[in-house]
């Protein structure tokens, strides 16, 4: 039986689940530069020579215009070993999955076009969101910009 690894990206109530392998690095949120040089986004994150653009998100995945107090690290996720995003987050942690924990696709009429939640977990009584890097960035990109 294969274990899958997702990184548990806490902010506001919301816990999104993304494959932990697409975390390129996570770094206190005092180590972002407050330019918001991308559109929708509260600022960069350097590190290694690489840049992230940081995008902070409400409960409804809606944008904020800033990081909330409760922020403490930024995420930053990487697609095919390439800077895509960052998030502010209040909590990172790692959950191993296997055959005991259950994650239900949405159904096609929960999806919206552009959504970025692909799936939901139930786990200790907390409902989880899943997604991968890439849809992720998709929403970011497309409906945040605009």
């Amino acid at each position: 039986m294969d274990q899958m690894n997702l990184g548990v990206i806490n902010f506001d109530t919301v816990q999104l689940l993304i494959p932990q392998a697409a975390i390129a690095t996570i770094e206190m949120i005092d180590n972002m530069e407050a330019d918001a040089g991308t559109a929708g986004t509260v600022g960069r994150l350097r590190s290694g020579g690489r840049e992230w653009p940081v995008y902070a998100l409400s409960a409804d995945l809606s944008r904020r215009t800033e990081c909330m107090a409760s922020n403490k690290y930024c995420v930053a996720f990487e697609i095919d070993g390439e800077p895509a995003f960052s998030l502010a987050c209040d909590e990172v942690s790692s959950l191993a999955l296997d055959s005991a924990d259950l994650i239900k696709p949405l159904q096609s009429f929960m999806r919206n076009h552009g959504n970025p939640i692909e799936a939901l977990m139930l786990k200790d009584d907390r409902l989880m969101l899943v997604s991968r890097v890439e849809s992720m960035q998709r929403f970011l990109q497309v409906e945040l910009a605009a």
